[in-house]
């Protein structure tokens, strides 16, 4: 309730902001009967705007209508996220400005300082010159606005099928052309659809991949909607099986529903666990673990379950053997990325994760691909590489918060072994 209570604040003080900024920009910009329509149309689109932060409950997690689509979940997820935008740009502005001002008000009194002057300078100010200037600025809002618009509507519909080889030295003839569907981070929700996974599922199936390998956050926020999500998955084909692993949204709704809800639709869960594959006469050490931050990822115990007579028959005799040792090619599921930095240490070969969701947003900056997580995060999105051990991180096909994806659209990777 509290954290509620908090975003509820936050929001609010970002409309008023807002709001005060554009009347005073309207109040300084327009003069007579126009600066009175266009108050009264900003109002009248203001107070239908934030309406629908309480109208967007309303709609139907099911089938919505269309001219709810159009006329108020829409609206309102651009308007959120673009007023957030505009927000910290006009704020970084004003405090530029200002800090301007501030800085130019310094060098007069210096300079009537030396001159000594005791009479402040006055500069005449160009009425006509402010407002176009004024006017100008109000072109800041439009970039943020249209990026918005094309995130919400069209960026995070279009799914990419990225694929790509991954070069390994030590790794076995057999092995090499071995294709690997990664599929992660759904999110399933009122936003990612059972009808929307489906083409990801059929994406998939139309490569006729090796293996499908699922890294964790099937669901969102409620565990219900694991059920669509399942009748989706249990479609793919895959000649050598499909495996998940867990994220961090499934330990925050309702994690053995979720383990369960796998096993009875065939899809295993290497939960610390392993499976040793047999693909074209050459084993692989098939290996998960659980989310190494909201969980308790365990390497050691995925290794030592490839020699459980259960699962694996008769083992595979020495799992710490590296491949490069003469071991089996490793390949591992792990929700988090940072994981590979303890992974690589056992001689795993290959690391694939998600969870990032390589920022939602990226921008190309110089040639150079930036995301806002990439303050935060390690690894962000794609591959990575130290020694014989690689890792591939996923930006994921569902939505953290905003239904929202710029420059980074939901993906479908197709890696194949070289």
């Amino acid at each position: 309730m509290l954290r509620f209570l908090l975003v509820i604040a936050i929001y609010a003080a970002i409309q008023l902001y807002f709001f005060s900024k554009t009347r005073r920009y309207i109040k300084e910009v327009f003069t007579g009967n126009i600066r009175n329509r266009i108050n009264i149309a900003f109002i009248v689109f203001f107070i239908y705007i934030n309406s629908l932060f309480g109208l967007t409950y309303l709609i139907p997690e099911d089938n919505p209508p269309l001219i709810l689509q159009i006329f108020v979940d829409k609206p309102f997820w651009i308007w959120l996220i673009s007023s957030i935008m505009l927000f910290l740009i006009f704020l970084a502005k004003d405090i530029l400005v200002s800090v301007y001002r501030g800085i130019m008000k310094l060098v007069s009194v210096i300079k009537n300082q030396i001159k000594d002057d005791k009479q402040t300078e006055l500069v005449e100010v160009d009425p006509v010159r402010r407002r176009m200037i004024k006017a100008a600025s109000a072109g800041l809002a439009l970039p943020p606005i249209g990026f918005t618009t094309y995130g919400v509507i069209t960026g995070s519909q279009d799914i990419l099928e990225n694929r790509f080889e991954m070069q390994f030295r030590q790794l076995p003839e057999n092995l090499r052309g071995l294709k690997i569907a990664h599929f992660t981070d759904i999110h399933s929700d009122e936003y990612t659809k059972k009808e929307q996974i489906l083409k990801a599922v059929n994406i998939m199936n139309g490569e006729q991949p090796d293996l499908v390998l699922l890294t964790g956050d099937y669901v969102s926020h409620e565990s219900k909607y694991i059920y669509p999500c399942l009748e989706a998955l249990k479609e793919i084909r895959s000649k050598h099986g499909v495996f998940a692993t867990m994220g961090n949204h499934d330990h925050w709704t309702d994690l053995p529903l979720i383990i369960n809800e796998f096993e009875k639709n065939g899809i295993p869960v290497l939960h610390n666990s392993g499976r040793i594959l047999t693909v074209n006469d050459t084993k692989i050490d098939l290996l998960g673990v659980d989310d190494s931050r909201w969980g308790r990822a365990d390497i050691n115990q995925a290794l030592n379950s490839l020699n459980d007579p259960e699962v694996n028959g008769g083992g595979n005799g020495n799992p710490v053997l590296s491949t490069a040792e003469g071991g089996n090619f490793k390949l591992l599921l792990s929700h988090q990325p940072p994981y590979w930095d303890v992974a690589r240490q056992h001689g795993i070969d290959l690391v694939l994760a998600g969870h990032t969701h390589g920022g939602q947003i990226a921008l190309n900056v110089l040639g150079k691909e930036i995301s806002l997580v990439d303050i935060f995060a390690k690894y962000v999105k794609g591959t990575f590489k130290e020694g014989d051990s690689q890792l591939y991180v996923s930006p994921g096909f569902g939505f953290t918060g905003p239904p929202f994806r710029l420059n980074n659209p939901p993906e479908v990777a197709i890696i194949t072994l070289v």
